[in-house]
């Protein structure tokens, strides 16, 4: 969604270069937060899982996007019409696909860590994400704090799409969805949810699947390897929070019967 609609500003409006692609990446980004006001007030009013929801949501944009694009026949395809070259994301090397998208990132990534774990606001979501009835009972506004989440989480992603969409393409053609979600989750969760830690993990996620790319050209490895390596992680990642609460349950009952215990040898030596 970020993407299409910084698309459609970068072919139907003209600005002066420079300010043309800053303004469709911001355009971009409020989109995005917008979009993730559903799933969040979903999740305040019904307590609907807020992936679901997301997941779900992901489709409905796909295909009012798919609606309105225009099929130019020209090229043969499904697709746009060509960006203006004031609106591009310009190549950091030029000739590759490194463009300045890549230091905006880097940029947002210091941001979003500090907002996490330097500021009151990022402590809160942090609190309720480890223990959401705890923080209810501590008087915090769980609800605020969930909307609030979801939507820096969506300006993050309308402007991650519209820095991938005018920095690598001179159309807007995405007929289906390009799976950056599902990686998404991957590489958070390769990070332990730490915003700083996200560049290495997205860089190893990449060179996998990189390398299995090059393994399916020169080795006949399956592509569908890296999706094999993903599937594995999310694996463990369940593996991993099903044994906490089964810990947790079991330091529980441990607790309570060692306190038990105590409670009858005091009785015995009264």
């Amino acid at each position: 969604a970020g993407g299409f609609v910084a698309a459609l500003l970068a072919i139907y409006v003209p600005i002066a270069a420079g300010l043309h692609p800053v303004v469709c990446i911001l355009v971009g980004a409020v989109v995005g937060g917008l979009l993730m006001l559903i799933p969040a007030i979903a999740k305040v009013k019904l307590n609907a899982s807020e992936m679901v929801c997301s997941l779900m949501l992901n489709y409905v944009v796909l295909y009012v996007i798919m609606h309105f694009l225009s099929n130019d026949r020209s090229q043969g395809s499904t697709q746009t019409y060509p960006f203006l070259e004031t609106a591009k994301v310009a190549k950091i090397v030029p000739g590759t696909e490194l463009t300045w998208g890549f230091a905006i990132a880097i940029i947002a990534t210091i941001l979003v860590g500090f907002f996490m774990y330097r500021t009151r606001w990022g402590s809160t979501i942090r609190m309720i994400g480890i223990n959401e009835s705890f923080s209810k009972y501590s008087g915090m506004k769980v609800g605020g704090v969930i909307v609030l989440s979801q939507v820096i989480g969506g300006v993050l992603s309308g402007m991650g799409g519209a820095i991938e969409v005018l920095g690598r393409y001179n159309t807007f053609l995405w007929k289906d969805l390009p799976g950056y979600g599902w990686t998404g989750i991957t590489v958070a969760i390769l990070a332990k949810n730490n915003p700083l830690a996200i560049p290495f993990a997205a860089l190893f996620i990449a060179y996998l699947n990189r390398g299995c790319e090059l393994m399916s050209i020169y080795a006949g490895v399956p592509a569908e390897m890296i999706d094999i390596i993903q599937a594995v992680i999310f694996l463990f990642f369940a593996a991993e929070q099903f044994m906490s609460k089964t810990r947790q349950k079991m330091v529980v009952k441990e607790t309570k019967e060692e306190l038990a215990k105590k409670q009858q040898e005091a009785a015995v030596e009264g």
